[in-house]
C-alpha cells in the first residue's frame, strides 16, 4: 500500500496550508473579500461581517415572537380553546423553528429578509386564526 504523502512530508504540508490560511485571513478586512474561492465547510467567511448582527437580530425577533405566541396560546386561550390552544402552540413553535433555519440559510428559494417576512406573517395568521375560531359550547364538559 503506497501512501499519498510520505511520513516526513505530511507535517510540512500541514504547516504550509496553515500558514497560507493565516496569511489569507490577515490580508482580509471587513470591506473586501479574499481572493480565494469558497469551499463548503471550510470555515472561510463568505459574508460581509456587518450582515451577521442583522441576521442575529432577526433570529432573536423570530424566537421571541414564537415563544410569546406559544405562551399566550397556553395561558390566554385556556377557556376559549381548551384543546385547540395546543395546536396554536405547536404552530407557533414550528414556525419559529423553521424561521430560524431559514434565516440561517438552511432553506433556499428566498433571501433571509423574505423568509423573515413570511415567518412573521405566518405567526400573525396563527394569532388571527386563534381569535376567529368560535368559542366551543360548554356542552362537551
Amino acid at each position: 500500500m503506497r501512501l499519498r504523502h510520505s511520513e516526513t512530508g505530511a507535517p510540512f504540508l500541514f504547516f504550509l496550508k496553515f500558514s497560507c490560511d493565516l496569511a489569507a485571513m490577515a490580508e482580509k478586512n471587513s470591506l473586501k473579500r479574499s481572493g480565494r474561492q469558497h469551499v463548503e465547510n471550510s470555515g472561510v467567511e463568505t459574508y460581509t461581517p456587518a450582515v451577521g448582527p442583522i441576521i442575529d437580530l432577526l433570529h432573536l425577533i423570530v424566537i421571541v415572537a414564537g415563544v410569546g405566541i406559544g405562551v399566550w396560546a397556553l395561558v390566554a386561550l385556556r377557556g376559549r380553546l381548551p384543546r385547540g390552544r395546543f395546536l396554536v402552540f405547536g404552530g407557533a413553535s414550528a414556525a419559529a423553528l423553521f424561521g430560524c433555519a431559514a434565516l440561517a440559510g438552511e432553506v433556499g428559494l428566498l433571501p433571509p429578509a423574505a423568509w423573515f417576512a413570511v415567518v412573521i406573517a405566518v405567526l400573525a395568521a396563527i394569532v388571527v386564526a386563534a381569535y376567529r375560531v368560535p368559542r366551543l359550547p360548554a356542552a362537551w364538559r
